[in-house]
């Protein structure tokens, strides 16, 4: 155990100071000789007493507190402090005020499991070839391989990851163990199942910590099953509230003792739930927002920012503020991927895309540090710092050799800390997967100063290596890539990457040796800005990372003269949809769509009638991410592809292919293609009386299964959260559906899904019911 000099806090030696001030004027008498010569003593004996009752409450300069707090998927826009438009953080910006704000702070990964074995290992990624997000995955891999082959349509195989942590690695948990230190982790752990739990690598005290990779079931509102390691709890409280609860008792208990606290909060990742009262406060602000647009969003930010606040406050109620470092940051950006309420939960803007992809906006994170003693106020740094320095900034502080045999990638932070000048060497983000949801295409990056090198692996032709080289002083957008107005910048940073990628054994991509240029998928061909990723007979699977895809849509030999091309499609990237005939076209007017994962049929005008060769289309994207395209046919633009009406007594079509009638009583619902679905906006929201019930008889044309959904908000789209799911009988005869609606009070909105088939449906007597069973709502 390390001891280093005492140093009594500031407010300490300022208490005994005016203490022994009040003394020695109540002591004095005037025309006493004696008092000059007593005064000095007294001083000094009080100088003496101040200091040794600060050597007993205080701890050494080389040994405060510490406590790691992490966020799960933060933007690095995500705090008021750090440019929102949209999340107020104010807890979170007093920490900032009283520290110092990183601005080129990385994450190791740009998704979790990867981030987190790095923060306790102090190693890259790489080295330690756990590259995604598998720690919730029952399969427990530690010796992952390169790959030999991938599908067809991908140029680069993917290698294996690791999913654990090696239990005989030395953690940062286990360091503090040895220097004699408290330790709890308390959140998402996402690095395993039992025994790879943090009880075994250097924690005495756990809460949550298992290796769910959100959330444990059923979210983010309790109750939780004993298997979650939650305490118990009255109600349904917040998941993090209950962590936030839980760091302050144990603050509070280990007081006076050296502790390190990883705080690794859940919010805000999915499922994205938030508390009703803060989403409908934030609304205003979200819908007059340009980029931050998420209320559900901006409520999960107020409760961590809540829980922050509550950990800040009990170290004053401790007089343990000046004692402790903290550290407050995000395991990778922002998600740009997920649509709760149709829109991205979050923007990185000015960044290019999100979490799960290897540009800025996936992994450049806030990044705030306080420690009174050493840390300047309200300061700024511009040094690169990464994920992987929180391990030996720890070793340099408690003034530790780093494990035996333990090679460690990060450098101390202590230097930047202080406000001093800090040079290092460049830093390593390792992604090496290709991700349709993210428009990830396999690769590993390097800042080094203002330039940052991305070696995209096999992806150029002939599968050949891309190289991008951005100057991130001028360009932190990523929009100019500067490879070939730079060649020796390039060449020296892809060598030292080489060197660094061999030296920490990391696992590559591999050129795909069953990779075919002219694959078809579902009838389409890549040409050129994207990935087939997947796909099946009639569906294809594209990933992208921009700005737009060029695909060929090959006529079949039987087609009939047709001018539409029409698809199936859903996107949480594209914005606009363009055809024409033939190889360079004169292209037809633009299909506009809206990328909010939802699956519409689409009609794509061509401009002419066409019976053979090929169709070009042009997809328009607004962001990295993934397109699907399903069951594309040829089409007249006056074939009668929906009978009946788009509303009926409030209800709607969902897409161009459904239609409604009302017949007999019944609202008869027919779709012409897949994935059909009604929805309705209550005129008047149901308030109070809830959960609600819905209920109706349904009469189909065979079985299938059907989804419900509700809203609680006056905003767009409907959240898988909030879906119920009910099987049908193959019986063809009504049947009676009842779902618990599940997203609560108040009640805005309502959408059926009948079964995913063209067909007929019929429904009657549909109703909103309260707890009590009361029917408050009724239609047909």
């Amino acid at each position: 155990m390390v001891q280093g000099k005492v140093r009594p806090s500031q407010r300490t030696f300022r208490r005994h100071t005016l203490e022994a001030g009040r003394w020695i004027r109540n002591f004095r008498h005037k025309g006493d000789p004696m008092r000059g010569h007593l005064s000095a003593a007294i001083i000094a004996l009080t100088a003496m007493v101040a200091l040794a009752d600060g050597a007993q409450t205080q701890q050494p300069a080389n040994r405060p507190n510490v406590i790691h707090i992490m966020v799960d998927d933060l933007g690095w826009r995500d705090l008021s402090v750090y440019g929102s438009e949209t999340f107020q953080t104010p807890h979170i910006d007093a920490l900032a005020a009283r520290g110092m704000r990183f601005s080129n702070a990385y994450s190791a990964s740009p998704l979790c499991s990867p981030t987190r074995a790095s923060v306790i290992t102090g190693q890259t990624c790489g080295r330690l070839n756990f590259t995604s997000p598998t720690g919730h995955l029952p399969k427990v891999v530690l010796d992952p391989q390169e790959s030999d082959s991938g599908p067809p349509g991908m140029p680069m195989t993917i290698p294996q990851t690791a999913s654990r942590v090696p239990m005989e690695m030395t953690t940062i948990g286990q360091i503090f163990q040895q220097a004699g230190y408290h330790t709890a982790f308390m959140g998402k752990w996402h690095l395993g199942h039992d025994p790879f739990i943090p009880e075994n690598y250097g924690f005495d005290f756990v809460v949550g910590g298992r290796g769910t990779p959100g959330p444990p079931a059923p979210g983010f509102f309790g109750p939780w099953p004993e298997a979650a390691n939650f305490p118990e709890v009255e109600g349904s409280p917040n998941a993090d509230d209950v962590m936030g609860d839980e760091a302050v008792k144990w603050i509070a208990d280990k007081a006076g003792e050296p502790f390190f606290l990883a705080l690794w909060l859940y919010n805000v990742h999915a499922p994205f739930q938030g508390k009703p009262d803060d989403i409908e406060a934030y609304r205003p602000f979200a819908e007059s927002a340009w980029y931050q647009r998420s209320a559900i969003m901006a409520s999960m930010v107020k409760t961590l920012d809540d829980n922050v606040g509550k950990v800040m406050a009990e170290l004053e109620r401790q007089e343990l503020l000046e004692d402790t470092l903290v550290i407050f940051t995000s395991d990778n950006g922002g998600n740009m991927y997920d649509r709760p309420e149709g829109e991205n939960p979050t923007d990185n803007h000015p960044l290019r895309a999100g979490k799960g992809n290897n540009y800025e906006g996936g992994i450049r994170v806030p990044y705030i540090v306080s420690w009174p003693p050493v840390v300047p106020f309200d300061s700024v740094s511009d040094v690169v710092i990464i994920s992987y320095d929180f391990y030996p900034t720890v070793l340099d502080i408690l003034e530790l050799p780093p494990p035996e045999g333990h090679p460690l990638d990060g450098v101390s932070l202590l230097p930047a800390l202080r406000g001093e000048p800090m040079e290092r060497e460049p830093v390593y983000m390792v992604f090496p997967h290709t991700v349709l949801a993210t428009g990830n295409y396999a690769n590993v990056a390097m800042r080094d100063g203002l330039w940052k090198l991305m070696r995209f692996f096999h992806s150029g032709p002939n599968q050949q290596d891309e190289y991008e080289l951005y100057d991130l002083s001028a360009d932190p957008g990523e929009t100019r890539n500067l490879a070939a107005f730079h060649p020796e910048v390039t060449q020296r940073m892809s060598d030292q990457m080489a060197r660094h990628l061999e030296q920490t054994g990391t696992l590559l991509p591999r050129r795909n040796p069953r990779y075919n240029p002219e694959h078809m998928q579902g009838g389409f061909q890549m040409v050129n800005g994207g990935i087939i990723a997947g796909g099946g007979k009639n569906t294809v699977a594209i990933t992208s990372k921009g700005p737009s895809v060029t695909l060929r849509y090959h006529v079949p030999a039987d087609a009939v003269p047709s001018d539409v091309l029409e698809f199936s499609f859903m996107s949480n990237c594209a914005v606009s949809l363009t055809a024409g005939l033939g190889l360079t076209p004169v292209f037809a007017k633009p299909v506009v769509v809206r990328p909010d994962l939802e699956n519409r049929r689409l009609r794509i005008p061509l401009g002419a009638e066409v019976s053979a060769g090929v169709i070009t289309v042009v997809i328009d994207l607004a962001q990295p991410g993934r397109m699907h395209l399903q069951d594309a046919a040829l089409r007249r633009a006056d074939d009668a592809q929906v009978r009946g009406a788009n509303q009926v007594d409030g209800w709607r079509v969902g897409r161009e292919t459904v239609g409604l009638r009302l017949a007999e009583g019944q609202l008869v619902v027919h779709s012409t293609a897949a994935d059909p679905w009604i929805e309705i906006d209550l005129p008047e929201p149901l308030t109070e009386g809830g959960p609600f019930t819905l209920r109706f008889e349904i009469l189909t044309d065979g079985p299938g299964d059907l989804r419900l959904y509700d809203r609680t908000h006056a905003g767009r789209g409907f959240t898988p959260q909030a879906k119920v799911d009910v099987t049908l009988p193959a019986a063809e005869r009504w049947v009676e559906v009842s779902g618990r609606l599940l997203s609560g009070s108040p009640l805005h909105a309502l959408r059926i899904n009948p079964p995913n088939r063209p067909g007929h449906s019929r429904l009657r007597n549909i109703r909103v019911e309260d707890a009590d069973g009361k029917v408050v709502k009724q239609w047909f």
